[in-house]
């Protein structure tokens, strides 16, 4: 499989009318499907003191269901093709994960990756606070036991130790991610990083932020005996950086690049010191593939390369999702007029079909590519008729 070569300047399309829409079909997926998961994740929540294992396992399998619409939208509608590089990891394995934080899609990238890997529903993950607010995915999170940091030590290491010492207890294999950076890159955020590191007589980076060494340093103390492996990733991005607003309008057409490293966490200092040493020395590494990735548009050279297009592999469950949208949109049209919530099982009737005619749209466009690709295949390899003299 050949290393893509250097990216194309990728221009970012201007938002009308038709960019809203998209917005407007693709929220309106995601939170109808949400709800839906949102309940059956609280019905299987309650299961926990009777089948901790049963109700954590088909809770994976409901946050799978749920991400995926995440990773639907990552990879196809908002047109993002992850390429990955480095080394490969193995399905369904637990590990231990941190990656830096370039935009504010790192976190969907990693849901690609976790899903081409069928381990996004095993997830737990140190996230900010205010993610718990955001609706239908902050409920999916609080109910698969994220961790929510307060950006004050104090209480987090009160709540990191409370809330690591329970995910040791669970029987299900998990990926532990941490952003060890805490935020989003920003050049406002980059320059008070290099004033600290300054001040502080730490590294210096330009391109990644300075790593947050204490909750990465309790998460990898309590976790690495049950946590034997590491997903060492770095996102880069060779042309422009998408938002998520991008993604919700299709106008994030772009190409993303992971790199891994799968480590031995046994091969990691014990130490504190050190391993905070390590630490900084990862993120110089980082620093130089961010760095060269952003001036030549492509990978630095000698990496393995393993595939594009990473996710995009979620229409068998995007199609099941149009089903079940479609049985809710007749079963509230049909709903007993009668009762007094009958209006708003027609507004959500309606509401959801107009969310599977806008799917519904995009698979037709879609199958519209994928035919003409096949046609001016089938022109290019025919072969020619001599002409006659």
């Amino acid at each position: 499989m050949g290393t893509p070569s250097a990216a194309k300047e990728q221009v970012k399309q201007p938002r009308g009318p038709k960019q809203i829409l998209n917005a407007m079909i693709m929220l309106g997926f995601l939170v109808s499907t949400g709800f839906i998961i949102n309940v059956l994740q609280l019905l299987v929540y309650c299961l926990r003191p009777f089948a901790l294992e049963f109700s954590q396992g088909m809770n994976s399998y409901l946050v799978d269901w749920h991400w995926a619409t995440l990773v639907f939208m990552f990879s196809e509608w908002g047109g993002v093709n992850l390429h990955w590089f480095g080394d490969d990891v193995p399905l369904r394995q637990p590990a231990f994960g941190h990656m830096n934080h370039r935009s504010d899609v790192d976190w969907v990238l990693g849901f690609a990756f976790a899903w081409h890997r069928r381990s996004m529903g095993r997830m737990k993950i140190i996230m900010k606070s205010d993610f718990r607010f955001v609706p239908t995915l902050g409920f999916t999170m609080v109910l698969s036991d994220f961790i929510f940091a307060f950006r004050d030590w104090e209480i987090d290491r009160t709540l990191f130790t409370k809330a690591l010492t329970q995910l040791k207890k669970f029987p299900n294999p998990m990926w532990m991610v941490v952003f060890p950076e805490g935020t989003r890159f920003t050049p406002a955020k980059q320059k008070k990083s290099c004033e600290y590191a300054k001040e502080h007589n730490l590294p210096v980076f330009t391109h990644v932020l300075l790593p947050r060494t204490k909750g990465w340093l309790l998460t990898m103390d309590m976790m690495r005996d049950k946590l034997e492996r590491m997903v060492d990733a770095t996102v880069s991005f060779p042309g422009r950086e998408p938002t998520l607003m991008d993604l919700f309008c299709r106008t994030g057409q772009c190409d993303a690049y992971l790199h891994i490293n799968y480590r031995t966490l046994a091969d990691l200092p014990k130490e504190s010191a050190e391993l905070e040493q390590w630490l900084y020395n990862n993120w110089a590494e980082k620093e130089r593939m961010v760095e060269y990735v952003a001036q030549h548009g492509q990978m630095v050279p000698g990496v393995r390369y393993r595939g594009s297009r990473i996710g995009a592999d979620t229409w068998p469950l995007i199609y099941l999702w149009l089903a079940v949208l479609v049985a809710v949109a007749a079963l509230s049209i049909v709903f007993i007029p009668a009762v007094a919530w009958y209006w708003i099982f027609v507004g959500v009737g309606i509401f959801t079909a107009l969310v599977v005619v806008g799917i519904a749209l995009l698979l037709h466009q879609r199958g519209s590519h994928k035919s003409r690709r096949r046609a001016a295949a089938a022109v290019a390899a025919a072969p020619t008729t001599p002409s006659e003299d």
